[in-house]
């Protein structure tokens, strides 16, 4: 009895292979949209709290963080949930990519509650999770501005040993407009063309 499944060439393998990455990536391209969600408001966010942070007398400096998921988390859901009706198949690399992106989504929590509660600041082990995510979300789809976006992000880190406090809220502000916003826009474009 002769098997019925054909055998796929190395080759084919590859261009089978090839067209799921480009596929994730098209479909990830609506993504974009969630960089640049949050990248804003991160921007925002940092921008705010290093101003407050300059400011003498100011109570809740840091207020701007609190809102941050207050917004950002509803416009996610509202609209993965809009998003979610149009999709129609999804495949194992845009499985990997969301997977990435839920276990930075249940991490962050966790690392700044324990940073809080060892009054420490979390501003460097933020961008360290989040350059891990960008850089994963780089390498699952095989989109260089991301792995780039992580770098920046990961050098604002750095950064954050050698500067004092007060900055780190710019600093990461600066990180995730050039390491979030930038490859969040590419996004945006490669999926217009």
């Amino acid at each position: 009895m002769e098997n019925s499944e054909s055998k796929l060439t190395p080759e084919e393998s590859l261009l089978v292979i090839h067209q799921t990455i480009e596929k994730a990536k098209r479909d990830v391209q609506d993504n974009g949209f969630h960089l640049l969600l949050w990248g804003i408001l991160v921007v925002a966010a940092g921008l705010v709290d290093f101003y407050m942070s300059q400011a003498e007398g100011m109570d809740n400096k840091h207020f701007a963080w609190a809102i941050l998921p207050v917004i950002g988390v509803p416009v996610t859901i509202l609209y993965e949930w809009r998003r979610q009706k149009t999709v129609i198949q999804r495949n194992t690399i845009l499985k990997w990519y969301s997977l990435v992106w839920l276990g930075f989504g249940i991490s962050l929590p966790m690392l700044i509650a324990f940073a809080v509660a060892q009054h420490l600041p979390p501003t460097q082990p933020i961008m360290v999770l989040t350059g891990f995510a960008l850089f994963m979300s780089g390498v699952v789809l095989s989109f260089r501005p991301l792995v780039w976006g992580a770098a920046i992000v990961w050098a604002g880190a750095v950064a954050c040993l050698f500067t004092d406090f007060l900055w780190h809220s710019l600093i990461m502000a600066i990180a995730v407009a050039l390491g979030y916003l930038i490859p969040g826009f590419l996004l945006q474009r490669a999926k217009k063309h």
